[in-house]
């Protein structure tokens, strides 16, 4: 099955001389970046209000919810990294003049 190219605000388009599936993985290693961190931010958010509001507060109810919707992207785009550098063969590295 045929891989078809991540594209986003941010990602660059694939350049001629990268193939295709590097450009995908370099892509996915930017999104796992930014769902990271995310995922820290509601993370510690969800920390600092446990220990400010009664664990009854829909404050950290929610706190808690945005957590756990942070982490499961996080997760998915772990396994689909993982996957696509398992397929490429090696961890390419991130030229930040290509990609931003």
């Amino acid at each position: 099955m045929p891989l078809k190219p991540i594209s986003g605000p941010g990602i660059a388009q694939a350049q001629a001389s990268a193939p295709l599936l590097e450009h995908d993985t370099l892509a996915a290693m930017l999104t796992y970046r930014h769902y990271l961190s995310v995922a820290q931010r509601r993370f510690d958010r969800l920390d600092r209000l446990s220990k400010l509001v009664p664990t009854s507060s829909r404050r950290l109810a929610r706190a808690n919810a945005s957590y756990g919707s942070a982490a499961a992207k996080l997760d998915r785009q772990e396994i689909l990294l993982a996957r696509l550098v398992q397929r490429l063969g090696y961890v390419p590295k991130i030229d930040p003049d290509r990609f931003h």
